[in-house]
């Protein structure tokens, strides 16, 4: 299997460049290179074109042909996805280390100085000020919100790209990072 057959068939959903390469251990230059090629070929197309990094890759009708046809079944038209308000919204946050860290570890209502510890077994480089400029730069655009007597808390937007940043690293096998 080519790096180019990988790379479709981890496309399931829009994804950046970064992920598909750190799902599949590849350099990040080769991804965007595929995806490059792969985008000239008509398989694929950039759905945030708007967006300056991290831009998501999604397959096109042809590329969803070829992808089935690797994995051998059919297509299904009715595949679930995201809309392109959340797909700006997740291409920003897939764009930087401590936002998906953070979005990926923030559960129920919790205080900053809990998601720090959280987060500390898997990137211990993490401080507080980090924790605290995401989860403003988090609340700014509507994806969380500061209850000053409970905590921090994901909206229902927020929780709606937490689940598909989780369901995709899970359906590759991996466990969140």
């Amino acid at each position: 299997m080519t790096n180019r057959d990988r790379v479709l068939a981890v496309l399931d959903v829009p994804r950046c460049a970064r992920e598909v390469a750190d799902d599949l251990a590849l350099p990040v230059k080769t991804v965007q290179t595929i995806l490059g090629r792969l985008t000239a070929a008509g398989m694929t197309r950039c759905v945030t074109t708007q967006v300056r990094q991290a831009r998501l890759y999604g397959l096109t009708m042809a590329g969803r042909l070829l992808r089935a046809e690797q994995a051998g079944h059919l297509y299904r038209a009715n595949a679930p996805t995201m809309l392109m308000d959340d797909l700006a919204l997740y291409a920003w946050v897939q764009a930087g280390r401590y936002r998906r860290l953070v979005l990926r570890h923030l559960h129920g209502t919790m205080s900053a100085r809990l998601l720090r510890q959280s987060i500390l077994p898997t990137y211990p480089r993490l401080s507080m000020s980090h924790v605290y400029d995401v989860l403003r730069a988090l609340c700014a655009r509507g994806l969380a919100v500061d209850d000053p007597a409970d905590g921090w808390q994901l909206t229902p937007l927020g929780r709606r790209l937490q689940h598909a940043a989780l369901s995709i690293h899970q359906s590759n096998g991996q466990a969140s990072r």
